[in-house]
């Protein structure tokens, strides 16, 4: 047996991390522990279901999922694991995704992306008094999403999540690297600190969804969403920035012991 060691203490690798490990050593007799690697597996941790239902229930998924039909059990046993997808029984696509679409022959590219022409349209939510930043948000260089893959290794680059305004906005707001501010849309408000990032423009404010456990940015973002991608509009949303106002002290703020 060999044991690899995660990252930091307490958060081993995960099992789809190990696997691809193993596969970039060429080690493909080697079983993860626990790592569901067929359907086969995973049915057999998680019911109690013989081989032959979990089987069953494969080929129907088989029957209506073209890009699995060529994933029989015996093939993905013979082989030790198909690439996907594999809609043939009798050929293998290529070890990378998508390969079909650099073949010398047009007819083995598949068909066409649907393009069609558009009308630009500005966002859905436009800016007012009331909300006058535009809100975009995306994602930073080391983190991906809510850091489900990235977030088990440290990063130099990771500092959280912030609010990210330009020096000109900045000043308008009064506010400082580092401060605590509210930012609020139609939606709700959240709290997030201060960053000033010098490639935004006024007017122009960002964040993201890396810390969702410390900052929700999702309950400010809009839910519209394109009328053809069904892409939720997350990257335009009307907010604005409130400094929290700390009330100042008086003779009742302070309690003296034993009054």
């Amino acid at each position: 047996a060999t044991i690899f060691g995660g990252s930091r203490l307490g958060r081993p690798l995960t099992d789809a991390a190990l696997s691809n490990l193993l596969k970039r050593m060429e080690v493909l007799n080697a079983t993860v522990h626990g790592f569901r690697s067929t359907f086969r597996d995973w049915v057999g941790d998680a019911t109690d279901a013989p081989r032959e239902v979990a089987e069953a229930v494969w080929e129907e998924v088989r029957s209506l999922s073209p890009m699995h039909h060529g994933m029989s059990y015996a093939r993905l046993e013979d082989l030790n694991g198909i690439q996907w997808p594999c809609p043939s029984n009798d050929t293998l696509e290529p070890s990378f995704l998508h390969g079909r679409l650099w073949a010398a022959d047009p007819a083995d590219r598949g068909r066409l992306a649907p393009f069609s022409v558009v009308i630009d349209e500005p966002p859905v939510e436009g800016l007012d008094e009331q909300y006058p930043l535009r809100l975009t948000t995306g994602r930073r260089l080391d983190s991906y999403n809510t850091g489900v893959q990235s977030g088990g290794y440290d990063s130099p680059l990771r500092w959280g999540e912030s609010i990210d305004v330009s020096p000109e906005e900045a000043v308008r707001l009064g506010v400082v690297d580092g401060e605590i501010v509210d930012v609020s849309s139609r939606r709700g408000t959240i709290s997030a600190p201060i960053r000033i990032d010098p490639s935004l423009r006024p007017g122009l404010v960002f964040m993201t969804y890396h810390f969702p456990d410390e900052v929700d940015t999702n309950i400010i973002t809009i839910d519209a969403t394109d009328p053809k991608s069904g892409t939720a509009e997350f990257k335009a949303a009307a907010v604005r920035i409130d400094k929290r106002i700390t009330a100042p002290l008086t003779a009742e703020s302070f309690v003296v012991a034993g009054d």
